[in-house]
C-alpha cells in the first residue's frame, strides 16, 4: 500500500464559496485540474492504481492567504471544507 500525503482537493461547496468570494480563483492551476476539482474524475483515476490511498487537503488557495477573505468567511469556509471532508472520507473510506 502507498499513501499520497500531498493530495489537494476543492471540494464542491467550498469551491463554490471561493468563486464567489475571490473570482481570481476561476483562473488559477488548481481549477485547471479537473481531478481536482471533480471528485468522480478523481476516483476514477484512482482506480488506475490499486493500493493507492489519498489524504486529502484543501488546494489553493489558503484561507490564511492575502485573498480579502474576511476571517469570519474563512471559519465558515473552512467549516464547509471539513465537512465535505468528512464525508468523502466516510463514503469512500478505500481511497
Amino acid at each position: 500500500m502507498k499513501i499520497d500525503i500531498y493530495s489537494h482537493i476543492l471540494t464542491e461547496k467550498y469551491q463554490a464559496n471561493l468563486l464567489k468570494e475571490v473570482g481570481a480563483l476561476a483562473n488559477s492551476r488548481e481549477m485547471a485540474n479537473r481531478a481536482n476539482r471533480e471528485l468522480e474524475i478523481r476516483l476514477r483515476l484512482m482506480d488506475r492504481f490499486p493500493g493507492v490511498l489519498q489524504v486529502l487537503t484543501l488546494s489553493l488557495p489558503p484561507l490564511d492567504d492575502d485573498t480579502g477573505i474576511k476571517p469570519e468567511k474563512a471559519v465558515q469556509f473552512a467549516k464547509v471544507a471539513n465537512d465535505e471532508l468528512a464525508e468523502i472520507t466516510a463514503k469512500h473510506p478505500d481511497k
